[in-house]
């Protein structure tokens, strides 16, 4: 594997065959005694088990040999749970990729959306303008009518 904080897809794939090529769970452990079921009576077949010096007898799993019973539980444990990890992981996975994608359209739209607004901007401005100057415009037309009058009426 490639980093232990992180799995690669290619991690997955490797870890997936693992999980596949192992004894069918859920497996059970009983004093050291690594069992399967279906449980008929009790437990089911043994997969293995530790001896008092903490040394495996019996089937390897995947070619792991335990060192102690704490192991014997993880593997128990490990059986059902490190494919529910996996599924998560990969959910979570393609869960960002999505999200990825999303982000991706919302900068590209907000990149668009920048430039109408900027384009906006430029039309206010001008429209500013041409109106300061109608008012401008306006003010000397005013100006210029009332001197009109008072030329007039003189």
């Amino acid at each position: 594997m490639s980093d232990l904080k992180h799995l690669t897809h290619a991690d997955i794939s490797i870890i997936t065959a693992y999980c596949k090529a192992t004894t069918p769970g859920p497996w059970y452990s009983y004093e050291g005694d690594v069992m399967t079921g279906p449980l008929e009576h009790g437990y089911g077949p043994r997969i293995g088990s530790f001896n008092y010096d903490g040394k495996w007898h019996g089937k390897e799993i995947d070619g792991f040999l335990p060192k102690s019973v704490a192991n014997a539980h993880f593997a128990t444990k490990a059986r059902l749970d490190l494919p529910r990890a996996i599924a998560t992981l990969e959910a979570a996975w393609e869960r960002i990729a999505g999200l990825e994608r999303e982000l991706y359209a919302s900068q590209r739209r907000e990149f668009h959306l920048t430039d109408e607004v900027d384009e906006l901007r430029r039309d206010k401005k001008k429209v500013l303008e041409d109106r300061d100057a109608w008012k401008h415009a306006a003010e000397q037309a005013a100006g210029m009518v009332l001197q009109m009058r008072r030329e007039l009426s003189r």
